[in-house]
């Protein structure tokens, strides 16, 4: 089977076999944090947190703020990693084939 890479955050191997469920477990949490992030946003702006910066000095709206940023920080990590992994499969190559490029000779080929 072919080898992608080993994910730490399921703690499992993911190759040809599991690499379309991996690529569903990434989208179903890439929607879950956008979710996240539109709820968690409407609630700090109906506490007016934005329109008043020392509001933010209270705990659970500077909790929220601060979850707020972390789910961005996810989301924009989690889309990259799409991101990549969409390319790769659109060209047709593993996360441990495009890193490992200049190990592989059948990559250097030219033609058939």
């Amino acid at each position: 089977a072919r080898f992608d890479h080993f994910c730490i955050w399921i703690n499992r191997p993911i190759g040809a076999g599991n690499h379309m469920l991996f690529l569903s477990f990434c989208a179903i949490q890439w929607f879950a944090l956008v979710f996240a992030c539109i709820s968690l946003s409407s609630i700090l702006a109906s506490r007016s947190a934005f329109s008043r910066p020392l509001i933010l000095l209270h705990a659970p709206a500077s909790g929220l703020a601060l979850h707020l940023l972390f789910a961005l920080l996810v989301l924009f990590s989690l889309t990259l990693l799409l991101l990549y992994q969409a390319r790769n499969v659109l060209v047709n190559l593993t996360t441990n084939e495009t890193l490992n490029l200049q190990r592989y000779p059948h990559f250097w080929r030219e033609g058939p």
